[in-house]
């Protein structure tokens, strides 16, 4: 998976070499920063419905001036997410707190494909993390950035287990040049000039590819 949280977004080719990477089956996930350029982030990540986010954001809000100061903790939407979060692990999440975020524009709605994971709970009902197709692969879209005057979340141990379990729950497949544990691995040497400074080197097979260290002072590599 990647992560796009920074603001910079001034090279078109980063997010053109993003889209390729999701188009091909990748996931991308992307948080605004806190220091977002709101019309550049609609223009290069929407799109007007085109781009690699399902929606547009407007401007940060404070979640008291939407909830009128009423609990505003996480609800999660997705079943086989809110799976991960029963028991003591939901008494963990409902310690974060959400004090800012981005939020879509008055009368956006999921359409299609595209999910709402979670939300926050209160008054204002609001999206929280978004999941959307994009090519092959997906998008998950975090309404509110990494960081302690936004929300607590990165400081509670739920945080790690929402990421590990979206990128479990999205991945598409894995590639013939990943190993799998049990996986059936084939022995081999490759000699290595005793000149050369190479440190790594990549041996395909026809069913993996697997790095291997030069080890020796004869210049083999056993893999």
């Amino acid at each position: 998976a990647v992560y796009l949280l920074s603001d910079d977004l001034a090279d078109p080719r980063l997010i053109q070499r993003l889209e390729d990477y999701v188009q091909q089956g990748g996931l991308l996930f992307v948080s605004p920063g806190g220091f977002a350029d709101i019309e550049r982030f609609n223009r290069r990540l929407h799109k007007g419905g085109q781009g690699l986010v399902p929606c547009p954001i407007e401007a940060a809000t404070l979640i008291s001036e939407r909830t009128g100061n009423t609990e505003t903790d996480i609800s999660i939407l997705a079943e086989n997410l809110a799976r991960f979060f029963e028991g003591e692990t939901a008494k963990l999440l409902s310690d974060v707190r959400f004090y800012r975020k981005f939020f879509p524009p008055r009368g956006w709605k999921a359409a299609g494909d595209v999910k709402i994971l979670a939300s926050l709970r209160g008054r204002a009902r609001t999206p929280l993390i978004i999941q959307s197709p994009f090519g092959r692969g997906k998008v998950v879209t975090l309404l509110s950035p990494f960081d302690n005057q936004w929300n607590n979340w990165a400081r509670n141990p739920t945080f790690v287990v929402l990421v590990y379990q979206l990128i479990f729950l999205n991945r598409k497949w894995i590639s013939d040049n990943e190993l799998r544990v049990g996986d059936r691995l084939q022995e081999s040497t490759v000699a290595i000039p005793k000149s050369s400074s190479m440190s790594r080197l990549l041996v395909r097979s026809s069913s993996s590819s697997v790095g291997v260290q030069k080890t020796s002072e004869i210049g083999r590599a056993h893999v």
